[in-house]
């Protein structure tokens, strides 16, 4: 789990950018430390009234969850691909592992009550003959998503869960 959290909060010049630490970390904590590289210079010139504007902290935190990345076999909230459990219609992964430690990870870093702003899988729907669209590939994602999502809030305080579907 150490492995895995270290990974979540890592920030470096290669993908700084899907990173909760380059946006959570300055709002909730006021600062951003980058591993060395670019990212460091870059925000040297960040002066300390910036930082402090920054430094507003929220009541509670959205996090939109999809899928997330294998790390020692616990999974990452996050957009990056390494292992395919099974593949929803836009070529993400199944992983809902990340409702369980990926939330207790944020929720052990940054001390705030958290939402589920989105969570949802693309499907290639069909209706049958009956004229209904039974919807197996959706309620085993979301089933799988929302067991986990259980675990998680034994650890996390997750106020909200809202489902995402491209009809919302």
């Amino acid at each position: 789990e150490t492995t895995a959290r270290q990974e979540t909060f890592r920030l470096t010049d290669a993908d700084w950018m899907f990173t909760h630490p380059i946006v959570l970390d300055a709002v909730c904590l006021g600062r951003v430390e980058p591993e060395l590289g670019a990212l460091r210079g870059l925000l040297s010139a960040v002066t300390p009234a910036e930082w402090d504007t920054m430094h507003a902290v929220p009541d509670f935190i959205g996090v939109n969850s999809y899928n997330g990345s294998e790390i020692a076999r616990l999974y990452l909230l996050s957009t990056t691909v390494v292992v395919v459990l099974c593949l929803v219609i836009s070529k993400w992964p199944v992983t809902p592992e990340i409702m369980a430690y990926g939330f207790a990870f944020l929720f052990d870093r940054y001390r705030l009550p958290l939402y589920v702003t989105e969570c949802g899988l693309s499907c290639n729907d069909h209706i049958f003959l009956d004229g209904q669209v039974h919807d197996a590939d959706r309620i085993d994602f979301l089933h799988r998503y929302l067991l986990a999502l259980c675990r998680g809030c034994e650890r996390a305080d997750v106020r909200g869960f809202f489902h995402w579907s491209l009809t919302d």
